[in-house]
């Protein structure tokens, strides 16, 4: 299932450390060949992916995976989000295994280079819900031409992500009880079912919401959803 040693698309920040005035420190280009360095680059990203709580995919349009992080093995062996089908990544339902496809398809041709979020229902054959974070990976040798793999963030909605109400509180400065209402909201929880699960009232829900909206620069809770799973795919290595 696992596969890697295959050829990155990731390259260094710098290709050398540079001084305030511009003169060269080390020169990584003398220091080991280009491809040594990728697949040095590479080494270090899955190992750092490999550390971290969220279920990491690198697949190609057709969802065949080049890489698998610890938590992203696990998860396909639980299968109840994803499975192998022998051939790719799958959901249980077809339509719904092409409707990912479709958006890794759509989020690698776009021109502008955004993630995407697709959020899928629970499936008739009992599939959990799930929520996706596709973010397309270009090659630094054509930069302009239409992405041939994605970094997938996958989740199964309803469970918790580990550190969110911290990541929330230190990326966008939200008070204890607004990161724990978004983190609940992100789950796929209900305004009505956080104000069960925090035990206060839906208006003091709603309140809290709007500071939310206020710091983060959102308008709309499905708005706010997005920028917050986006984000924190974005914010990993922080974490």
């Amino acid at each position: 299932m696992r596969k890697k040693n295959q050829a990155s698309s990731f390259r260094p920040v710098h290709e050398s450390s540079r001084t305030p005035g511009g003169e060269d420190v080390v020169p990584t280009r003398a220091l080991m060949p280009r491809r040594r360095r990728r697949q040095l680059v590479t080494v270090a990203l899955e190992t750092l992916a490999d550390r971290l709580p969220l279920a990491l995919a690198i697949t190609d349009r057709g969802l065949r995976p080049l890489f698998l992080n610890e938590t992203g093995t696990a998860l396909l062996e639980l299968g109840t989000v994803l499975h192998w089908d022998g051939d790719a990544l799958a959901r249980s339902d077809p339509s719904q295994t092409e409707t990912v496809r479709r958006c890794v398809g759509n989020a690698c041709d776009s021109e502008e280079k955004l993630p995407t979020v697709l959020a899928l229902p629970r499936s008739e054959q009992k599939d959990a819900a799930a929520q996706f974070v596709v973010i397309p990976v270009r090659t630094p040798e054509a930069p302009s031409k239409p992405a041939q793999v994605a970094l997938l963030a996958i989740r199964e909605a309803g469970r918790a992500l580990p550190k969110l109400e911290l990541s929330l509180q230190s990326h966008y400065r939200l008070t204890g009880r607004e990161s724990r209402v978004v983190a609940a909201l992100t789950s796929g929880l209900s305004l009505a079912d956080v104000a069960r699960m925090l035990a206060i009232t839906p208006g003091t829900v709603r309140g809290h919401l709007k500071g939310a909206f206020r710091k983060t620069g959102t308008h709309r809770q499905t708005q706010l959803v997005q920028q917050v799973l986006v984000g924190l795919v974005l914010a990993l290595f922080t974490l």
